[in-house]
């Protein structure tokens, strides 16, 4: 399950990276042929890497997510008689 997961993630990251790319090229030439776009690489630089911090974070708390769900179970099966009326879904 936890190997599909980051398989996916993984895929999903790539998808982003080529979407970013594709569209930067698109930037690039439209810059070239018509001057219409003014964002800068500097700008589109920075975009990538903000993209690429938030998929970082955004995998991390998802790891965080799952590791409380299993102390919740433990808890669950342990101590029962505490868990009763709790509702402790994430």
């Amino acid at each position: 399950m936890i190997k599909g997961f980051k398989d996916e993630v993984r895929g999903q990251i790539e998808v982003t990276k080529g979407d970013i790319q594709a569209t930067h090229a698109e930037f690039v030439q439209c810059q070239l042929d018509d001057h219409c776009c003014e964002t800068g690489d500097s700008t589109i630089l920075n975009w990538w890497i903000e993209i690429n911090n938030f998929t970082k974070k955004m995998n991390e708390l998802k790891k965080e997510r799952l590791v409380i769900g299993y102390k919740i179970q433990e808890v669950e099966k342990e101590c029962p008689q505490y868990i009763s009326g709790l509702d402790l879904s994430i």
